[in-house]
Formats: C-alpha cells, structure tokens, sequence
C-alpha cells in the first residue's frame, strides 16, 4: 500500500514540477513573487521594525550585532535540513500532511537535540570572545552574554524546526506545493520569531545581569523624579527617563 501511495505522489509531483517548468519565464517569476515572496516581505518589514527597538541594546553590546547573522544562518539551516527531510519523504509516503503530529514530533525529536548543542557550542565562542579579561567585562557579565546568545540560538533553532517541519505538512494537506511554499513561509516566521524573541530575551538577560547594566539615579522612582527637578519645574525627558526605567522593572 505505501508503495503504492508513493509511486501515486510521486507522478503527481512529477506532472506538477513538469507543469511549472514548461509555463513561460514571466509566469514562473509572477508565481514565484505572488504571494509567497510578497508575503514573505511584509513580514520581514516587521522584522525590520523589531530590530530598530534594540538599538540601546546594540549600542552598549556591539558584539552582539556580530552574533545576529550568525544565529539567523544556523537557524535557517536547520530549518532547510527539516523540510528538505520532510519534503523528501512526502513522496515516499514517510509523511503525509494527514499526520502532521506524527511528522512534526518525529523532526522535533531531532530539532531540540541539534538546538541544544548548537546553542552550547555558540555560547562558549561568544563568552570566550567577549573575554571577561578584557577592560570593563567581568566574569558575571561574560557568563550573561553567553547565557544570552544560547538563549538566542536556542529558541531562533527551535522556531526554525516547528515552521520547519508544519509549513510542508500544512500544504501537503491543503494540497498545494510545498517546495514552493514552504520555503518562504519557513524563513520568514522563523525570522519574526527569531528575531523577535533573541532580542527581547538577550536584550532582558543583559539588562539584569551584563557589565552595562543601567543604574536607576536616586535609587527608586521618588529620588529618580527628585533629580530631574529645574527649579520650579521638572526636566520632561528626565521625567520620561525615570518612567522608562520603572517600567523596565530597574527603578
């Protein structure tokens, strides 16, 4: 039976990738660019947005900014090893989009193993290159910053394998091509998950427990207020200053 299933997929997708390969160069681009590419576009705009509210972030830890394309390649590539895995097997009848429980915990087995030690090996080269013996690190702040790329690392290469191993499944079952689809959907949610939480969590880890962790003037909120007092009236950005810091739970 599943040879059966197999031979059955694999002449559909050899009449659909014959199909394609014989439309006429301005409808293969056109089809390539709407909607997956469009898409992926608009998301990676909002990529664009999040990095843009960690530039205090990058601007105190600029070794930081040369971990980003590091951490993004390593997840994509573990993203394009899961789907290629499972877009291989689809024809073979080893995944079915029916199952996508089955297929998606059978890669995530293997996907959390290879985060895991990605992360680890990542986070030992970041601690060693930021160097605690270097002027103004310490050994608390080395640790947080490696503590912050294997944060990173390990959730961008988690949400890689999920958008990884569903984004197939979801089109095999809606019947539609993964190979054209996945790909773009894969890259871009792994980018705005990504993204999104290496900055917020390495960004909340090194505000608590980097070398440049930002005092609060004063002490509390009352003293932080105090000081931006100007004679008979207040400092506004001084004012907005100490409201940035109580809401970042550091006054």
């Amino acid at each position: 039976m599943n040879l059966e299933v197999a031979l059955a997929n694999g002449e559909r997708e050899a009449a659909a990738a014959r199909a394609f390969h014989e439309l006429p160069a301005w409808r293969r681009a056109l089809r390539r660019i709407v909607p997956a590419l469009l898409l992926t576009l608009i998301i990676e705009l909002f990529v664009a947005f999040i990095v843009s509210e960690y530039t205090d972030t990058f601007k105190k830890y600029t070794l930081l900014i040369a971990f980003q394309p590091v951490i993004s390649a390593l997840s994509g590539n573990v993203g394009l090893q899961t789907m290629a895995t499972i877009t291989q097997g689809l024809p073979l009848g080893l995944f079915h989009g029916r199952r996508m429980g089955q297929g998606m915990g059978h890669e995530m087995r293997a996907g959390v193993l290879v985060a895991g030690l990605l992360s680890f090996m990542l986070a030992a080269i970041a601690f060693l290159w930021y160097s605690p013996m270097a002027p103004g690190h310490s050994w608390g702040g080395s640790l947080a910053f490696g503590m912050a790329i294997f944060f990173a690392q390990f959730c961008s290469s988690i949400s890689a394998s999920v958008t990884a191993s569903f984004a197939p499944l979801l089109f095999n079952r809606c019947d539609w091509n993964p190979a054209e689809w996945g790909g773009p959907f894969e890259t871009a949610f792994q980018d705005v998950v990504g993204s999104s939480v290496m900055l917020a969590g390495s960004a909340a880890i090194l505000a608590q427990f980097g070398d440049y962790v930002e005092d609060c003037p004063g002490g509390d909120v009352k003293e932080c207020v105090m000081l931006c007092q100007a004679g008979a009236s207040y400092d506004e950005k001084c004012l907005q200053h100490c409201l940035d810091l109580a809401l970042r739970g550091l006054c």
